[in-house]
């Protein structure tokens, strides 16, 4: 089915530079092409290089026919050999396929996330760290550049979207209430909220033995923006600030669940871009079981490799 639907976007989404405008359109698919939101992230040369890789996939697992019984019994060992291969090769793709589908960043609905909610959410939040919410005066510091602000450039900011599609939230493990707990909630500045939601940042785990996140940029294109209006630092000079978090409790899984979806819709903007490290508590979510798929994936190939040497 991927492989129809890729080869059909191909074929018929016209020039690339069409194709790229209608990706970034958020939904504005051609009359019965919904389907074709599955690849938005893809240009078309990725597009064809993996229709490429399945047509290779496919044909590594078909068995050649034989009309010799004996060689036929023969070959049945490299047949599983491929087959295996095969399904190795494809449990990435398949998982990011899955991953993507789930983006909780990108697959939005209006919900509940009226003003009076929001601003509920933000006084739980400033209290819960500390801060006197009655205080018009009041200077916020955001968690990402240790800059302080007003309220209006220092903002609460929901880790997975309010307007999330709430069907989606069981993709990590979460519920509709869980949107609004505290615990899915830091202070930022403006410009780095708006480019957290847009996935054009995420924070990461560059030491797996720690639990320090840093900020990493996916898209360069957010480098110069200042990080809220009036202030002399861009979200470029905080390109691996650490995220300050004191005593907070964030759900982590939500934001290495953020980071890779960023990794996945930027990674094609990249040389040699290796997938964020994941962190937070695992469970049986999608996104976990995918990822622990792919990482047995892994440890089969380096396993083969050893043995092969």
């Amino acid at each position: 089915e991927e492989y129809n639907i890729g080869k059909d976007i191909v074929q018929h989404a016209g020039l690339p530079e069409a194709w790229n405008t209608m990706r970034g359109a958020k939904g504005k698919w051609p009359e019965g092409k919904t389907m074709w939101q599955r690849f938005q992230n893809y240009s078309i040369d990725e597009l064809k290089t993996l229709m490429k890789e399945y047509k290779a996939a496919a044909a590594a697992a078909a068995p050649v026919p034989n009309a010799d019984q004996h060689a036929l019994l023969n070959s049945i060992g490299d047949t599983v050999t491929n087959i295996g291969k095969s399904v190795a090769f494809m449990v990435p793709i398949i998982c990011n396929l899955t991953i993507d589908a789930n983006n909780l960043w990108t697959n939005t609905e209006i919900s509940d996330s009226t003003s009076s909610r929001r601003e509920h959410f933000r006084r739980n939040l400033v209290t819960h760290l500390g801060y006197t919410v009655k205080s018009e005066d009041i200077q916020y510091k955001c968690m990402a550049s240790g800059e302080e602000g007003s309220h209006n450039n220092i903002q609460a900011a929901h880790i997975v979207p309010a307007k999330s599609v709430h069907k989606r939230l069981a993709a990590i493990g979460m519920e509709a209430d869980d949107l609004h707990s505290v615990r899915n909630g830091l202070m930022l500045a403006s410009g780095i909220h708006n480019a957290f939601d847009k996935l054009q940042i995420s924070f990461v785990k560059k030491n797996p033995l720690t639990m320090d996140l840093f900020l990493q940029i996916w898209d360069e294109s957010c480098c110069e923006k200042l990080i809220f209006p009036g202030s002399d630092k861009t979200i470029g000079h905080c390109n691996g600030a650490k995220l300050e978090l004191g005593e907070h409790q964030p759900f982590k899984r939500a934001l290495s669940f953020q980071a890779y979806n960023g990794y996945l819709k930027f990674k094609h903007e990249w040389t040699d871009l290796e997938p964020p490290l994941e962190y937070g508590s695992e469970n049986e979510s999608d996104y976990f079981r995918g990822r622990k798929l792919m990482r047995a994936d892994v440890e089969r190939d380096i396993q083969e490799e050893l043995e092969e040497d």
